[in-house]
């Protein structure tokens, strides 16, 4: 069954309320919490990051930043944070990032393809982006962080033949906004996908309260 991640996020901004958003659904089932590494200032995300342990979540941080420096920094901030997973993380500078987290316990997850902007958009032949993944994997990562839903080509076509061409675990991150998604990215066989804005903006139970949203996700899940 693939993993439901939870984003305290909104736009790939972690949320200013992403505090009493977390004491809300922490009850509700989910296991995975993530947030964004630009939205809030570090000292609320350590406090974050402590309320997620905590509860005896699975944390995540997805790195949206885009120059080296930025990157880097977010990275040994996840180190120090400790949070278990660093997802993202533009793959020209992978190398550095895994020579960060190496022995710390943090997994890795990197993006791959030309991935630009905040939200991040995915552009680039499928045929490249694939090769990217196995180039990653080649590497050492631990898995790979896939934006399958802001790719500017087909995304399920991707979705499915990164899936198929890597041995690591794939997460779908970004724009898995609809129930139909959802089930389609577990019929790709992904490990994980993450989810924010959606929940946010009520689109999932459309009308529904975020309580509704959370349930309704997990429910996919199951199923």
């Amino acid at each position: 069954m693939a993993e439901f991640i939870f984003f305290l996020t909104y736009h790939d901004r972690t949320v200013p309320t992403a505090d009493r958003v977390l004491a809300d659904v922490k009850g509700l089932g989910v296991k995975n919490i993530g947030f964004k590494d630009v939205g809030i200032p570090m000292d609320r995300l350590e406090k974050l990051k402590g309320d997620i342990d905590a509860a005896g979540l699975t944390s995540y941080i997805e790195v949206v930043s885009e120059d080296a420096e930025s990157i880097r920094r977010s990275a040994k901030s996840a180190v120090d944070l400790g949070v278990d997973y660093l997802i993202g993380g533009y793959g020209e500078y992978a190398h550095d990032v895994l020579d960060i987290v190496r022995d710390t316990g943090v997994k890795f997850f990197p993006y791959i393809g030309e991935v630009g902007g905040i939200p991040g958009v995915l552009r680039g032949e499928l045929r490249d982006i694939v090769e990217d993944a196995r180039r990653k994997q080649d590497m050492g990562v631990d898995g790979i962080d896939l934006l399958a839903y802001r790719y500017t080509g087909d995304a399920e076509e991707l979705l499915d033949a990164v899936v198929q061409a890597v041995e690591i675990p794939v997460i779908s991150a970004g724009s898995v906004g609809t129930p139909e998604r959802i089930r389609r990215v577990l019929a790709a066989g992904a490990a994980g996908f993450t989810i924010g804005t959606a929940i946010f903006d009520c689109r999932i139970v459309p009308g529904g309260t975020l309580e509704d949203q959370i349930r309704a996700v997990l429910a996919e899940t199951a199923q």
